[in-house]
């Protein structure tokens, strides 16, 4: 809701900007006159710099419990996390959703995580069980002398880039 500014100008018609925004430095004293008190902002909570919603509404209902939030302000927050766990996790970018891809089918194929980047996103991708299975396949390369690791690709295997005739 925006309140208007409404002290006379100075042909006696009443201002018509918002009060917050209202240049005028003569409409000072009416605006503070207008103005409710701001009550005090709690710190930012971590949930919100981690984008955890469940904290978020964790925190959120500690504050309106203890009374440091309004009814008004929980409910705009209850509103926000309704449109954020409605939208869903954030896209991955592109290349981001290509090494995913890659590396889904990789793992699709018995091949093993390679890196530590790539045994990270096992972690991330997959239950602990499907992770000590990717393990097991490890070993198990190990162990059969000869599987060796060969790149796919010719910039893998020269470190040369070039187009292939």
């Amino acid at each position: 809701m925006v309140t208007r500014c409404e002290a006379p100008t100075a042909e006696g018609h009443p201002c018509r900007y918002a009060i917050e925004k209202c240049p005028h430095e003569s409409h000072r004293t009416a605006r503070e006159q207008r103005l409710p008190p701001v009550p005090e902002q709690p710190g930012s909570p971590d949930a919100i710099l981690l984008r955890d919603e469940r904290a978020l509404a964790w925190w959120t209902l500690g504050e309106l419990v203890a009374e440091r939030l309004s009814t008004s302000q929980g409910s705009a927050i209850a509103s926000l996390l309704r449109i954020l766990h409605a939208l869903g996790p954030t896209p991955l970018s592109e290349e981001q959703a290509l090494v995913e891809a890659e590396f889904r089918g990789r793992i699709m194929h018995g091949m093993p995580p390679r890196s530590a980047e790539q045994w990270a996103m096992a972690e991330r991708l997959y239950d602990a069980e499907s992770v000590a299975e990717f393990r097991r396949w490890e070993r198990l390369l190990e162990r059969d002398r000869g599987d060796v690791y060969q790149p796919e690709f010719l910039v893998d295997r020269t470190g040369l880039e070039g187009d292939v005739p």
